[in-house]
């Protein structure tokens, strides 16, 4: 963690003025320190430089991320993370998979494997694999959280699943977000 001094004054977006002709740019408030500048030009030429960095590779891990989903691989966490944050703050959701207004942990599916998104706000219901909504679901190994090294109150939960249907078993992976404090 880097926090803005104490004092300092904020001249633009991630950057503050930290003394007598000295410009200190961050990312963030406490994190993604760039450096100390001699002009406020320079500084904000970093900082937009460094956010451009920033969304460029958080578009490459979201593109790795979908990659993987549409695969049927595990998917890394602070990938996937990435991921549902963008689609929680209102971006649309990738156009490739469904998004269904509940989760139905292993409706029958085209393929070796099925990946999809749930919304209870924007997903739409489906026809199919209702009866399993209440299907006992189990979970074979302990969750799996990650949590942001920016914002250690938000992070990522992934469950491994099997549910049994009869004399079907079907084995998945559920990523939630979720926040410390009970949200």
């Amino acid at each position: 963690r880097w926090p803005v001094p104490p004092g300092a004054e904020r001249v633009s977006e991630g950057v503050y003025r930290v003394g007598d002709d000295r410009y200190r740019v961050q990312l963030g408030h406490d994190w993604g320190f760039l450096g100390n500048f001699d002009s406020a030009g320079a500084a904000a030429l970093v900082h937009a430089g460094g956010w451009e960095r920033l969304r460029h590779a958080r578009r490459s891990l979201e593109a790795h991320t979908l990659r993987q989903l549409t695969e049927g691989a595990t998917v890394d966490l602070s990938g996937c993370y990435v991921l549902l944050r963008r689609i929680a703050s209102g971006t649309s959701f990738p156009t490739a998979f469904a998004v269904r207004k509940h989760r139905v942990p292993f409706a029958p599916f085209d393929g070796p494997h099925d990946a999809y998104f749930v919304s209870r706000r924007r997903g739409r219901e489906i026809p199919y694999g209702t009866e399993l909504l209440n299907a006992h679901v189990q979970r074979l190994e302990r969750e799996l959280t990650w949590w942001d090294p920016r914002d250690r109150s938000r992070g990522l939960c992934a469950q491994r699943l099997v549910a049994r249907d009869g004399n079907q078993q079907y084995h998945g992976y559920q990523y939630q977000l979720v926040r410390r404090g009970g949200d």
